[in-house]
């Protein structure tokens, strides 16, 4: 027998003894799974043009009502979209941040209110008869929460649908400490169009 002949006889004994000795998991092997996903869904985004603080600055004790107004503008695919407002937690009140430890509050309006009187609230701008359309800011996360500030407005994708949005204060009867009141609020802009199944 040729070397070679020998060396190809020996290494089928061995091949083959070690294929039948040798584990399977030591020459089969699997991956961990993989997921294959695809999202379907139109674009939306929603901003403040850069704007992340609305100041009534210094107001006097008792006075009367203060407006101040906000753009935000809504961009995207979407043909038809809601744009909404809520408080950033579940206390809707302004606090005093200057001192904590006070218990006096800025209260938010009921919705609907007739005047802007003894709390504070939103309307859009242009998109109110009268006084009457302030509205009180809802909690964050509650079950449909979110105030809808321009239901079903077309959406230029192009350059995105500006909404300026008017906060409004009057501390007419309320009896507060001196002090820096403040809360939070998010901006929501979701597809009108949108359905969801389960």
């Amino acid at each position: 027998m040729s070397k070679i002949a020998g060396a190809m006889a020996a290494l089928g004994v061995v091949a083959g003894l070690g294929v039948a000795a040798l584990p399977m998991a030591s020459y089969a092997a699997e991956s961990a799974p993989v997921t294959i996903r695809a999202t379907v869904d139109s674009s939306i985004a929603v901003s403040t043009d850069g704007v992340d603080l609305v100041d009534f600055g210094n107001i006097d004790k008792g006075s009367g009502e203060n407006i101040q107004t906000i753009a935000v503008t809504v961009t995207g695919t979407v043909t038809n979209y809601s744009l909404g407002v809520m408080d950033y937690d579940d206390n809707t009140n302004m606090v005093n941040v200057t001192t904590p430890t006070s218990t006096s509050v800025i209260p938010t309006l009921g919705d609907d209110v007739t005047t802007l009187t003894g709390g504070w609230g939103f309307r859009s701008e242009g998109r109110h008869v009268s006084n009457n359309d302030w509205k009180g800011m809802p909690v964050y996360g509650a079950q449909g929460a979110t105030t809808n500030i321009v239901p079903k407005a077309a959406l230029d994708t192009t350059n995105g649908s500006v909404t300026n949005v008017q906060f409004g204060i009057n501390l007419n009867g309320l009896t507060l400490d001196n002090g820096t009141y403040e809360d939070k609020v998010i901006f929501t802009a979701t597809d009108a169009d949108a359905t969801v199944t389960p």
